[in-house]
């Protein structure tokens, strides 16, 4: 049986950002493990960069995920997690217009081996 992950005491403390950013996802009909996933996907954005997101630039972004395909050697999913959170937090609660954002990427079909994925159009999106 599942059960929710208990807080621990950093994240209880909660940024302004996050707080807009659930309050966003919350009003956009995301369900709570959507919402957890996220604020987890953005949190190691900003830990990569030190920083708020609030002050990352687009080509920031766009470094973080293709190093996620790059160096990081993350799976589709994971970096599906990563490119749809930072979409929403730049897209919906910072209201940026970025090219990176408009950009579509036309992926694999679900059964194509992690092998092409990675030599893919998909893994070139944010080229």
């Amino acid at each position: 049986m599942w059960k929710p992950r208990v807080l621990v005491e950093e994240e209880a403390v909660m940024t302004p950002l996050r707080r807009r950013m659930i309050e966003d996802m919350r009003l956009a009909g995301l369900c709570e493990g959507t919402q957890q996933t996220y604020v987890r996907a953005i949190a190691r954005l900003a830990g990569v960069f030190k920083q708020s997101p609030v002050r990352l630039c687009e080509e920031q972004v766009a470094t973080y995920l293709r190093d996620l395909i790059a160096k990081d050697n993350v799976a589709r999913g994971t970096f599906q997690v990563a490119h749809f959170a930072i979409q929403f937090l730049y897209r919906n609660t910072l209201q940026r217009d970025w090219a990176l954002l408009k950009k579509r990427c036309a992926g694999p079909r679900k059964n194509a081996c992690r092998k092409f994925w990675r030599r893919s159009a998909y893994a070139a999106c944010c080229a």
